[in-house]
This record gives C-alpha cells, structure tokens and sequence, in this order.
C-alpha cells in the first residue's frame, strides 16, 4: 500500500479515535496526585502539529487573560492547546487565589501535576509538546523539565519569567527566609504572613511551602534556564515592572535565547499583543519545524 494511503487512514483513525473527546465542551477533569481533580481547557487541533501546554502565572487560573491571548493565536493557527489551571490543593479550583487565602502548596505540587498533564497529552495521541508558561508558570514548567521530562516534550517558552521575589526590600526578605529555615528546621508548621510575589505581608502559608518558592532567586533560575533539557526561550516585556531590577540586562550577557518585545508590560496587554502574539507563533513553528 502507497506510503501516502497508510498516512490517510492514519489520520483518519486518530480522528475516529480522539472524535469522542473533541466533541465534548472544551473543559476537562483530570485526577491528579493526591486524588484532588484539576481542570483545563483543551482545544483540539491537527494531530501533525505539536501539541502545546500553556501554564498560567502566581495563584491564577487557565482562564487569565495571558494564557487566553497565546492559546486564542495558537489554536488559530491550527494546534492542539491545553491550559490546565493548578489545583493549588483545591479541588477542581476555577478561580483565583487571594493572597490572604490559606496557600497550603508548592512548586512540587504543581510539578507532578504539569506531569499528569503531559501524560494525558500523550495518552491523545500528541507525540510532540512544547511548553509555554507565563511568569511563575514557567518557573513551574523549569521545575518540572528538571525532575526528568517526558520525551515528548521538545521546546520551552519562558513568558515574563523572573525570580521569585519577596518585596523591594531585601534586607526584610532574607529575614522572612531566615526565620522560615528555623521555623521550619524546629518542626513549626504554624500558618505564618510572609510577602511574596505581589502579595505583601498577607501571604499565608506554612514556612517550608513559602521556601518552597523562595528558593527560586536569580542564581537558580539562571542555572535552570542555562541547562534546560530542551531548546527554551525568554519571551520578556520591555517595560515589565514586574521583572527585578537588572534582569533584563543579566539574561542578555547569558546565551539564553531572548526576545524582548518593544513596549510590552508584564502581561503583554495593549497595543504590544500583535507583537507578542506573532513572537509565540514564530517560536511554536520553529519548534515544529525541529520536532518534524
């Protein structure tokens, strides 16, 4: 039989196969260590195509505009797209989390979950992914590159990706550290306020989940960027005030692939979106083309 016939019907039987879930409504439910269940958002797209996994920022869902403006030019251009939301320790959680609200999580929580999902990925027939996360949801997706990837996993991109900060202060941040280790090393695991991220002074957590995203400061993110198992890119705003002083400049005397986008906020909102959207685009494609 012709090369090109057994391709015909090879696509024909995914089609047939995966037909069942693609008419399904777009969100799905999926059983995640420690038996909470997480929600997504899954659009199907040419099963040629990489399949691509768009991770949302700090304490946000898959539906915050970000994630929602690359999965939209994405699943455009044809890919399959899903955008998983983080239980957070919240079963099948929909909506942001609060600062104030108790933060009983971790990085290593979300890395077994962005596992689950990659997995499920390939359980549909995606034999190539690419990973796109937008602020800490690409400090997540470098955790879970470094735990020991899927090999279906073939590029990162990094979006508005910058240390974990604790306010401007770094004199009260490396207290807040210093205090969480001895709170942590005397077995106190009592609720405690602590700034990170934009949350300041009312992020409420147990000591070793607040280091747990502590410990993600610019020398380790560095390394982890440098020795990514996979081709990743930074995608960063050029007025993101966001990003810690001098990061910008830090990661442009790395060999870290970097693209700035020109008068673009944290978010890439406003008139930088076209810029932002055909960047992602350019990069996803230039992933396809090494993946094929």
């Amino acid at each position: 039989m012709p090369k090109q016939v057994l391709l015909f019907f090879k696509r024909l039987l995914f089609v047939l196969w995966i037909l069942p879930a693609i008419t399904q409504a777009g969100e799905i439910s999926l059983a995640m260590p420690g038996n909470l269940k997480a929600l997504a958002d899954y659009h199907s797209g040419d099963p040629d195509k990489p399949a691509v996994l768009v991770l949302h920022g700090f304490l946000q869902t898959h539906n915050f505009s970000t994630v929602r403006l690359i999965a939209t030019e994405l699943a455009d251009a044809g890919y399959a797209v899903l955008r998983p939301t983080l239980t957070l320790n919240i079963d099948q959680r929909k909506n942001s989390l609060a600062c104030d609200a108790v933060q009983n999580h971790t990085v290593e929580h979300a890395t077994k979950e962005i596992a689950t999902w990659v997995a499920w990925l390939k359980q549909h027939g995606h034999a190539h992914i690419v990973l796109i996360g937008h602020s800490t949801g690409s400090n997540n997706l470098l955790s879970y590159l470094h735990s020991g990837p899927d090999s279906a996993v073939s590029a990162l991109i990094a979006t508005s990706v910058g240390p974990m900060q604790s306010g401007d202060d770094h004199k009260e941040s490396d207290r807040q550290q210093a205090e969480a280790r001895r709170q942590l090393a005397s077995g106190d695991s009592v609720l405690k306020r602590y700034t990170l991220g934009f949350c300041r002074e009312n992020y409420v957590t147990p000591p070793g989940h607040f280091l747990s995203y502590m410990q993600w400061d610019r020398e380790r993110l560095l390394d982890y960027l440098r020795s990514s198992p996979v081709p990743t890119t930074v995608v960063l705003g050029e007025s993101d005030k966001w990003s810690p002083e001098g990061w910008r400049e830090t990661l442009e005397q790395t060999d870290i692939p970097l693209r700035v986008i020109a008068e673009a906020n944290h978010y890439f909102s406003g008139t930088s979106e076209f810029s932002f959207q055909s960047t992602i685009l350019s990069l996803v494609e230039s992933a396809d083309d090494r993946a094929g």
